[in-house]
């Protein structure tokens, strides 16, 4: 509503709603996962209200960013928690190794080019009369431009159409982005995103992590483990925090990502029991996390039984190990293997039982 260029102070309220809900949430005690989902749930919600009609500035985008990256690594006393993740790879999907958070910047871009793409299929709406008539004095948008007697909403909308004649490089290319974003007459907006976006290579390794059977806590903490992004004692060390360096579980050689989840003999009897209950053949011998994803994933399908069943497991085996290893080296509590195996069996059970694929209902029937 307002005719001129909108200053600071007007963005301050969304800023103080977020901090305020972040600084409500900070007292809790909240794994990556619940973090994650408030983050998308929550602070997105606020932003969509504003990103739908206004380009944020970059210094919004930027105080956003800071107040959602510095919930998500915590602060304690002022001061942050090491971080071993860059908040623009945590916006990255699942599949590009990241956390599935949307990247503000570009995320408002593609609400924005829904009104681009509007006002280039000529609908039959008053919206869409006004604003060729008394906006674009009866031009297309594509040969429109920003003036000074426009409001803030056209600006923006004028800015994103000259970001998608940047990224296609003509008319016609910018036109056919748009109509790949629109499925059975309405515009996607997750399809935008993507264009405007820096995408990523898929990684191959995450496709047995792509179901929905596999709980968001187990996902994360094995896509970091296979990115060597989690707290061991050896990056801890390498970021200047010297401690002494012993794995908790066989106190014997020194804590690292590749010890920890294969190497260690603990690790070695968890995998052996899951294998067993799992009745797949294979043995405890050193490999990699990610070259144990690849291999479940060779000549399997992403939405194969085989593929959904020996994801959750592998990633339940190593967030079960990292939590064992933390209970012993905060809570000095210590569990068997055969006692960690018998807990995560029983979780893959309950959360596999929603799973409607015959193969994964046959099999947990036979389990039980």
């Amino acid at each position: 509503m307002n005719p001129g260029r909108l200053s600071p102070t007007m963005y301050n309220l969304m800023i103080d709603k977020i901090q305020g809900a972040i600084q409500h949430w900070s007292c809790n005690f909240l794994s990556y996962a619940r973090k994650l989902q408030l983050i998308n749930a929550v602070v997105f919600g606020l932003e969509n209200f504003w990103c739908s009609a206004l380009l944020l500035p970059l210094y919004v985008t930027r105080m956003v960013n800071k107040l959602c990256k510095d919930f998500f690594w915590g602060i304690i006393a002022g001061q942050r928690k090491m971080s071993y993740k860059s908040w623009n790879s945590i916006c990255a999907p699942w599949g590009e190794g990241g956390f599935n958070v949307k990247e503000l910047l570009s995320w408002n871009k593609a609400l924005l080019s829904k009104w681009v793409w509007q006002l280039t299929t000529h609908r039959d709406c008053l919206w869409d009369s006004w604003s060729r008539t008394y906006n674009f004095k009866g031009k297309s948008i594509w040969e429109g431009h920003a003036l000074t007697c426009h409001g803030e909403s056209w600006r923006d909308i004028i800015k994103v159409k000259d970001a998608l004649l940047e990224l296609a490089g003509s008319k016609n290319a910018a036109f056919s982005m748009l109509n790949s974003c629109v499925s059975h007459g309405k515009f996607m907006v997750g399809r935008a995103y993507s264009l405007f976006r820096q995408c990523r290579p898929k990684l191959r390794w995450t496709i047995p992590l792509w179901s929905d059977s596999i709980l968001p806590k187990h996902r994360i903490c094995v896509i970091q483990a296979v990115q060597h992004q989690l707290a061991t004692v050896d990056n801890i060390n390498r970021r200047g925090l010297m401690l002494v360096n012993r794995c908790c579980l066989c106190m014997v050689a020194q804590e690292s990502h590749r010890h920890l989840f294969f190497r260690c003999s603990f690790s070695q009897q968890v995998r052996r029991n899951m294998l067993a209950w799992l009745g797949v053949s294979g043995s405890s011998s050193d490999i990699d996390i990610k070259n144990y994803l690849y291999k479940i994933n060779a000549g399997n399908k992403c939405n194969s039984w085989r593929n959904i069943l020996s994801g959750c497991s592998v990633a339940g085996m190593v967030y079960a190990i990292w939590e064992e290893r933390n209970n012993r080296l905060f809570g000095e509590i210590q569990a068997t293997p055969e006692m960690v195996a018998s807990k995560l069996q029983s979780i893959l059970k309950i959360r596999l039982s929603d799973n409607q694929h015959p193969r994964i209902r046959q099999w947990l029937d036979f389990t039980n």
